[in-house]
């Protein structure tokens, strides 16, 4: 992964500034990034492993929240935790420089500036999530069941123009499904890989987990951002629904079972994709 780009958004227009301490940080941001979509690959590694549990009734489908939770109660479930905490924050940070500092080059135009605030609803998303992480791993009690999403729908229906901006984040949410429909289908999650160093059959290996996990990513996210944009619409935050219930609606409908193992087989690509993003990805196009 190169360091250029990254040193250039550090440095900015000040020349003058230390080159070693650019790359020591620019170095540093790498690694987070590395670290942190190795973290957000677990998270969907155990989502869709419940998933495809849930597919044949043998446990409740959960959303990401929920996976912590269930990892919370396993044996060394506070150590995982902890690992997996930093990591995603490591990850929120990565995003929050993507948001800010554009070291990818999306730009400013109408489609850079949307992507740009896709980084910023998913720096915020894993950012919340790190924190729960935290807070299960350091504290004996049972963390409470909370919905972050309909907790934060509530909060922004009650600011100024709440509306407006619950709508725009489920705008945000449902070109964010499109954009990982069409990354997946016309190969653009190529462009940010180093395809050069990995071997055949580890390319081809790579394409089937991308086009899979990115296929039902979006398909998720355009579900998720349906409801936001229903509850900006009826002023009601509990329409928004969290993963685990669209996964339980997608259970109740005819083939239903056999929709959410095809959902968690695709997450379960993704988490591996994300392995795939942390070991080959450059941060430059």
């Amino acid at each position: 992964m190169s360091t250029d780009s990254l040193k250039a958004c550090l440095l900015g227009s000040d020349r003058t500034g230390v080159l070693a301490q650019a790359t020591k940080a620019a170095r540093m941001i790498e690694w987070f990034a590395r670290l942190g979509h190795g973290a957000k690959g677990m998270v969907y590694l155990l989502v869709g492993y419940r998933a495809l549990q849930g597919a044949l009734r043998w446990m409740r489908p959960v959303g990401s929240s929920e996976a912590l939770k269930a990892l919370h109660k396993q044996p060394l479930g506070d150590p995982l935790l902890l690992i997996l905490a930093a990591g995603l924050a490591f990850f929120a940070l990565w995003r929050a420089f993507q948001t800010f500092w554009d070291p990818d080059g999306v730009g400013k135009s109408w489609k850079g500036l949307l992507e740009r605030a896709g980084f910023a609803l998913s720096g915020l998303f894993y950012g919340n999530l790190a924190a729960g992480a935290l807070e299960m791993a350091l504290e004996e009690v049972e963390p409470e069941d909370v919905h972050e999403q309909e907790q934060l729908a509530a909060f922004l229906l009650g600011q100024p123009l709440g509306q407006g901006l619950v709508a725009l984040a489920g705008l945000t949410v449902i070109a964010t499904g499109l954009g990982q429909l069409y990354k997946a289908w016309s190969g653009k999650f190529l462009e940010p890989l180093h395809v050069g160093e990995m071997r055949p059959w580890e390319r081809r290996l790579m394409v089937g987990l991308a086009y899979a996990g990115l296929s039902a990513r979006g398909c998720v996210f355009l579900a998720l951002g349906a409801f936001v944009i229903r509850a900006a619409w009826t002023l009601n935050p509990k329409e928004v629904e969290s993963v685990q219930e669209i996964f339980i609606t997608l259970r109740r409908l005819p083939y239903g079972s056999a929709l959410l193992a095809m959902v968690g087989i695709g997450f379960i690509a993704y988490g591996l994709f994300m392995g795939v993003e942390a070991r080959y990805r450059r941060l430059n196009r």
